[in-house]
C-alpha cells in the first residue's frame, strides 16, 4: 500500500548498558610491565583484583574447566580459600566517550607479577554490583620468564 502523506517520526533509543569485557585470546605476559586491554562502554570506575594461583594447582580441575572463562564470585572464593590467593585489588578511572567502545591500557602492580605463574585479572564496574552467580570480567594471564634464543650460524638457525 502506498502512504497518502509523507510521516515523519522521532524515535529515542536510551543510552547503552554498561559493559566491560577482556580479549580472552591474550593471556601470555613475557614481561610484568605489559599491559592488559580492558574494553568498556558507559563505564567510569572499574575495580580491579588480581589473582594469583598456586603451582600444585595449575594443573588441577579448576583450572582445566576454566581457563579463559568469566569468573563469578563463587569461583573467586574458591580461588582465594583452595586454588590460590588474592595478590592486589584497586580502582581505575576510565576516560571515555558515552556510548563509544573505549579500550583502555591498564598497567599490571609490577611488584605483584614478579614471579612467573598462572594469574587472573578481574574487573567489575564500580557503580554497579553483580550477583554472585554473574561471571565478571576475567584476564588470565600467564607471566613467564622463559625467552627463547636462536643463533645464525654457517649452516642456519641453532637452537
Amino acid at each position: 500500500k502506498v502512504l497518502m502523506d509523507t510521516a515523519t517520526v522521532h524515535i529515542t533509543t536510551g543510552h547503552s548498558p554498561a559493559a566491560l569485557w577482556f580479549n580472552r585470546n591474550d593471556y601470555i605476559l613475557a614481561d610484568a610491565s605489559a599491559a592488559v586491554g580492558l574494553h568498556t562502554m558507559n563505564v567510569n570506575q572499574v575495580k580491579l583484583r588480581l589473582y594469583r594461583i598456586h603451582e600444585r594447582n595449575i594443573l588441577g580441575d579448576f583450572v582445566r574447566n576454566r581457563f579463559r572463562q568469566k569468573l563469578d564470585a563463587y569461583d573467586l572464593q574458591t580461588i582465594e580459600e583452595n586454588k590460590g590467593e588474592l595478590v592486589w585489588q584497586g580502582t581505575t578511572e576510565i576516560k571515555g566517550e558515552e556510548d563509544k567502545k573505549t579500550l583502555t591500557a591498564l598497567a599490571l602492580p609490577q611488584k605483584h607479577l614478579a614471579d612467573p605463574g598462572l594469574y587472573i585479572l578481574v574487573a567489575e564496574n564500580s557503580k554497579s554490583t553483580l550477583q554472585r552467580w554473574q561471571g565478571a570480567a576475567s584476564q588470565w594471564l600467564v607471566k613467564t620468564d622463559i625467552g627463547l634464543t636462536a643463533l645464525q650460524g654457517d649452516d642456519g638457525p641453532q637452537a
